[in-house]
């Protein structure tokens, strides 16, 4: 029986309300809090494979400006097999390159408003829309069973297509569900396919 473990890490002081409202220094307006988070979380994926029995599948996952974090920790970390990202404003950067990533090991869901704006926010491109990006976009539509997840918190919600994808990518499978179509087998379609 193959286990699987989760942890969150909240070592950052996260933009709040007051900051963005006040467009003081950890407002959400710029990626400055996400980039000093970046060393912790880096040193935080390190250390979990440092000191894991053997070589764990590890995935680095972060919604919304969470996403920003873990992008700039991606670039001063090797650990992680696989980033997926959703609502998010952008991950810092789109090349895999730049996140010692593989191509085929980075998944981004599009569906809010957050999301939508990542183009424009400056964080290091737009991982769904951009052409130039490496990040395969994963479907949040309605699909059979599975529900759509439409809303900005809705990512993880029971019985939706983006929840079943993000389990499949911890298990170290391919996502059933991506843009453009969906695939049982696990094969990558391409935007627009």
């Amino acid at each position: 029986m193959e286990t699987v473990a989760g942890v969150t890490w909240l070592g950052y002081d996260a933009p709040g309300w007051y900051e963005t409202l006040t467009f003081s220094e950890g407002t959400v307006l710029t990626a400055s809090e996400a980039k000093k988070a970046a060393p912790d979380l880096a040193k935080f994926y390190e250390g979990v494979q440092a000191t894991h029995h053997g070589d764990p599948h590890m995935v680095a996952y972060g919604h919304s400006y969470g996403s920003t974090a873990t992008g700039e920790a991606l670039k001063l970390s090797t650990a992680p097999d696989d980033v997926s990202v959703m609502g998010s404003p952008g991950p810092g950067a789109i090349n895999a390159e730049d996140l010692h990533m593989l191509p085929d090991h980075m998944y981004a869901a599009p569906g809010d408003r957050v999301a939508a704006a990542a183009g424009m926010m400056g964080y290091g491109g737009d991982p769904v829309y951009d052409p130039s990006s490496d990040f395969a976009s994963l479907d949040t539509d309605e699909r059979g069973e599975m529900k759509s997840s439409s809303g900005h918190s809705e990512y993880v919600n029971d019985g939706t297509t983006s929840l079943d994808n993000q389990g499949r990518i911890l298990r170290d499978q391919r996502p059933r569900y991506y843009d453009g179509g969906s695939s049982s087998a696990g094969t990558r379609f391409v935007r627009g396919s």
